[in-house]
């Protein structure tokens, strides 16, 4: 099978801005270097033309930035990960690394295979998160995990004692991934499900869990607020600090008021609940 890898040379502090921003294509996979970091597209429906005016758009605000792609006929994924990937500590407790990465035993350890899907644990919008979960009881909790990615979080929520979680995603891949780390790690109350958030059966989680991006989260406020019960915690990053009055103003609309916020690197993470 044949990749173009499409290279994106960028300075350390818009690396995170950027890698973020790329999820909107799609791709394979990326892999992070010090110099930026690399995407890889199947040649076969790699559309050259759109993804060069695609990305030229997304990197005219970004300067300092540039891209180049070639044919990479090969690619032995794991030598990837295994030289691409490393592990991390978050919130000071949680140790996230991958199955060729040795066990820390005085830390928590999560065991995430980064495949296609969002969330390693390296971008500042899961730390955040992290912290702001670590720092709440969630024992017995019904969960919602609104775009789950990896399942990062819905682990972390098993870890923490809930007793039942819902990971939707849109993206096939990230319901096989999740499934996948889920069973790596022996958590039992996770359930993987295909599904946008119109279309969960269930209503009144007693939290919600959002680490998308700013459209997503405000195209989506009306369904989160049916999802979430009276009194229910709701979790939300993805997007800039400038971004963050828009996000409250339209939360409020809902009855849903932050009640603490953290910022890293431009990044806003929230711990919001849904009042009478």
């Amino acid at each position: 099978m044949t990749y173009i890898e499409v290279k994106v040379q960028c300075p350390e502090d818009s690396k995170e801005l950027l890698i973020f921003e790329f999820n909107q294509f799609e791709h394979v996979s990326f892999w992070e270097h010090e110099d930026g970091f690399s995407a890889y597209f199947l040649a076969d429906e790699f559309n050259k033309q759109h993804i060069n005016s695609s990305i030229k758009n997304l990197l005219k605000n970004y300067p300092q930035v540039s891209f180049t792609h070639a044919e990479q006929p090969k690619i032995n994924w794991n030598k990837e990960w295994e030289s691409n990937y490393s592990p991390i500590v978050l919130a000071k407790k949680y140790f996230i690394r991958a199955p060729f990465h040795e066990v820390k035993k005085d830390l928590v350890n999560f065991t995430i295979m980064p495949d296609m899907a969002f969330g390693t644990g390296h971008h500042a919008t899961t730390e955040l998160i992290f912290t702001l979960m670590e720092g709440s009881d969630l024992s017995n909790y019904k969960i919602l995990d609104f775009g789950c990615g990896t399942g990062i979080l819905s682990i972390l929520a098993d870890f923490k004692g809930a007793s039942s979680i819902m990971a939707i995603d849109i993206e096939e891949e990230s319901i096989e991934i999740t499934t996948k780390n889920a069973e790596i790690n022996g958590c039992k109350h996770i359930k993987s499900r295909l599904l946008s958030i119109e279309d969960v059966p269930e209503t009144n989680f007693d939290c919600i869990l959002a680490n998308i991006n700013r459209n997503t989260l405000l195209n989506n406020v009306e369904s989160i607020s049916k999802k979430l019960k009276q009194n229910g915690l709701l979790f939300l990053s993805g997007f800039y600090t400038e971004d963050l009055k828009l996000i409250q103003v339209n939360y409020e609309k809902y009855n849903i008021f932050i009640e603490k916020k953290l910022e890293k690197n431009n990044w806003v993470g929230l711990a919001c609940r849904k009042r009478k």
